[in-house]
């Protein structure tokens, strides 16, 4: 059985994200840099979850493409607080990116 994915799951490896990296979302390879990150939230979300799209896995790259889409197509108000040095700033920031993700399934392992 599925369910979907919350929020919660993906705030707290959003939360981890180091500040340098943070800040690279703010230059010229603001996609290169938000795929990064969306990898490192699979990557950590892999190990207590497997994601499921219409009743089968799915793929890294469907994973990472629609976290990394939630990034790259937010606001530019919200990248600017996420990427900021103010812890307040940031989690609200990452708060509504981990809201925002797309409803991927996953299944506990």
């Amino acid at each position: 059985m599925c369910k979907e994915l919350t929020a919660a799951a993906v705030l707290i490896p959003l939360m981890e994200i180091d500040p340098a990296m943070r800040q690279n979302l703010l230059g010229s390879q603001e996609r290169e840099f938000a795929t990064a990150m969306a990898i490192h939230v699979y990557l950590r979300l892999r190990r207590h979850f497997r994601f499921c799209r219409y009743g089968v896995e799915a793929s890294l790259k469907e994973v990472v493409e629609q976290i990394g889409d939630t990034t790259w197509t937010a606001p530019d108000q919200i990248i600017t607080a996420f990427a900021s040095a103010g812890a307040a700033d940031s989690a609200a920031a990452s708060n509504y990116l981990a809201q925002e993700n797309p409803q991927i399934h996953f299944r506990h392992l």
